[in-house]
């Protein structure tokens, strides 16, 4: 079955290639090592291959003077009678056993300098892959939610699995392969020279054939594995959305459509994996029929040379030998360049993660802001996102210092987003939000973040102690300080059922804690970070009464003297507000005291009731 696609939609980047390369020439001197290790190690493998000449002319010869006879040879042999002079005349079994010896001490040597180069390039290729990693992390945690989504979740998890995998395996293939086997090649192409260069120039006539082979394969090769990896990342995302859904999933007894949508997208990896495979199957009998077809001269020339007597048996052994070995290492490096193509199609995708551009950046010559006095002013805001979704429709709203501001308004009146924007979490398209007067996007992401706390609807935690969890906003904090900010969000009631106390683990999911009891634990991290500005996203809109009972009281706590803004859906937290600001479809529909929006506003009206809302004014 063919792919579905000609070509995947997220195809790497233009450079992937440079890109993965200036990675490893980062680290110079470990290439340096690593190169030197490995011209040891082809080195001790050509002489290997060289020793064997020898000893074919030494079996072959007809004259009893070994030295004599090794040096007519030329070229290694030459060089070999030249090493056993010093030990004097000797006869052909003398010869023998010098050169096997010679032969043996090559390969010892030669297995040390591999066994070393191996683990110098797999400590390479493993710190370039935990360098991707980083950086690709580092790139994530500065990004906004809604870009990252964008993405997809399971498509990012699969460039941080798959992707980095397949870029270390490249980084891996090139400074072990694409390194040593090169100059093996290029060792036995010298010895090869010496013994006869009119067969050996013959011989080489179709190397540029065949790594222009390997240049096309190479290029239909990243392609297919760019769709691969694609079609997995399509996959973990399948998987995640399901699995973060199951028991709707259940309930409504989707499971076998599930199932039918998850091997729609098994199929389309199968897919893609075949034409891979294919790819990466040809190479090999390509290179070989190549590698065949370019020693098939050299035979007939060289019999033939053999036959009239223009060229010794011994040499011509030695010569085609040689020339058999020189292919070997071409051919891998050949399998292992179109190898590298998959490692190529991964890095770009993670260079094409690195490379999206968030939608919140820090200005050049941002500066840290004074603590706020008058408070936070939306002017003329508008809110756009990229599917062309307007949020926010040039509002114009006040949120005062020091006092608490309830945001209210029908589901998808732009409320979450006019609060996110206090954070720059989001940042208006069109308009501006001013922090006493000065636009909050002069001001540093760490000094305007830094005295925010933010506490949502459905409360993060983390893996890690109970305390870890409290002290996420405040790393540094003492002891004394998270036991104060636990007790202040009602948490000591939590610990004391815990024989470890505030160093119980929690896993992300707080499993063994309810809902209540999360956000209790969120609290505190905002009690512990004391923000000049608070943000609550309906903090208790899913919680029972007694729970909500208590993180209420927690918030009104925490609340007093901060500048407060929180989404609410429940009329006693916005009757309980200093300030509302009414939205509905993006638009500020009204703004003041709870009372008087109810003169105002329909929607206030529609949401609470007039008789509430008086009696609360």
């Amino acid at each position: 079955m063919a792919p579905p696609e000609s070509r995947p939609k997220d195809s790497a980047p233009p450079g992937a290639a440079r890109r993965l390369l200036s990675r490893l020439l980062g680290h110079r001197r470990r290439i340096a090592l690593v190169t030197v290790l490995g011209a040891g190690a082809a080195a001790a493998s050509a002489v290997s291959v060289g020793s064997v000449i020898p000893v074919l002319h030494v079996l072959l010869a007809r004259d009893g003077d070994a030295l004599a006879s090794l040096s007519a040879l030329g070229g290694v042999g030459a060089a070999a009678a030249r090493v056993l002079a010093p030990l004097g005349a000797m006869d052909r079994s003398g010869a023998l056993v010098a050169v096997v010896v010679v032969l043996v001490v090559a390969a010892m040597v030669g297995a040390a300098f591999a066994f070393a180069h191996d683990v110098a390039a797999s400590i390479l290729s493993q710190r370039v892959q935990t360098e991707l990693a980083e950086d690709l992390y580092d790139r994530v945690t500065g990004h906004d939610e809604r870009t990252l989504r964008r993405m997809g979740m399971g498509d990012l998890t699969a460039r941080f699995t798959y992707d980095l995998d397949m870029a270390g395996k490249a980084c891996d293939t090139f400074v072990s392969t694409l390194v040593v086997e090169p100059l093996t090649a290029l060792f036995y192409f010298a010895i090869a020279l010496s013994l006869s260069w009119q067969l050996t120039l013959l011989a080489a006539v179709l190397v540029p054939a065949m790594l222009l082979l390997a240049r096309q394969l190479g290029a239909r090769t990243r392609r297919s594995a760019e769709g691969f990896l694609e079609k997995r990342g399509e996959l973990l995302s399948r998987v995640q959305e399901t699995a973060s859904a199951l028991p709707i999933v259940q309930v409504y007894g989707q499971e076998g459509r599930e199932r039918r949508r998850f091997r729609d997208v098994t199929e389309r990896v199968r897919a893609w994996g075949r034409r891979l495979a294919r790819l990466e199957a040809v190479n090999s009998p390509a290179t070989e029929i190549a590698g065949v077809c370019a020693l098939a001269p050299v035979l007939l020339v060289g019999g033939g040379m053999v036959i009239d007597g223009s060229l010794e048996p011994a040499a011509f052994l030695g010569v085609f030998v040689t020339l058999v070995s020189f292919y070997a290492p071409i051919r891998k490096s050949i399998g292992a360049s179109n190898r590298l193509q998959g490692g190529i199609a991964g890095a770009g995708r993670i260079f094409a993660a690195m490379d999206l551009r968030p939608e919140v950046t820090e200005r050049a010559g941002a500066a840290e802001f004074p603590p706020m006095r008058e408070g936070l002013a939306w002017r003329g805001v508008t809110v756009t996102y990229a599917d062309g979704r307007t949020a926010l429709r040039d509002v114009t709203a006040d949120v005062p210092a020091r006092k608490t501001t309830a945001l209210v308004g029908p589901s998808g009146s732009g409320k979450t987003t006019f609060l996110l924007m206090a954070a720059r979490l989001v940042d208006p398209t069109g308009g501006s939000l001013a922090l006493d007067g000065r636009d909050v996007r002069g001001a540093t992401l760490a000094s305007l973040r830094g005295r925010i706390a933010i506490v949502t609807q459905e409360p993060r935690l983390f893996g890690g102690t109970l305390a870890e969890n409290i002290a996420y906003a405040k790393p540094d904090a003492s002891e004394a300080e998270i036991a104060a900010a636990a007790r202040a969000a009602r948490v000591d009631e939590i610990v004391a059922r815990f024989p470890r106390g505030l160093a119980t683990p929690l896993d992300e999911c707080g499993h063994g804690l309810s809902g209540g009891e999360r956000q209790r634990i969120a609290i505190a991290r905002a009690v512990l970070r004391d923000p000049e500005i608070l943000l609550l996203d309906e903090p208790t809109s899913a919680l029972d009464p007694e729970n909500e009972r208590l993180v209420r009281q927690s918030l009104a706590e925490l609340s007093k003297g901060r500048t407060t803004l929180v989404v609410a859906h429940r009329a006693e937290t916005v009757l309980a507000a200093d300030h509302v600001i009414v939205l509905r479809g993006g638009s500020v529909e009204a703004a003041g005291p709870p009372g008087s929006v109810t003169a105002s506003s329909p929607t206030f009206r529609e949401l609470f009731g007039a008789g509430r809302a008086e009696s609360g004014a």
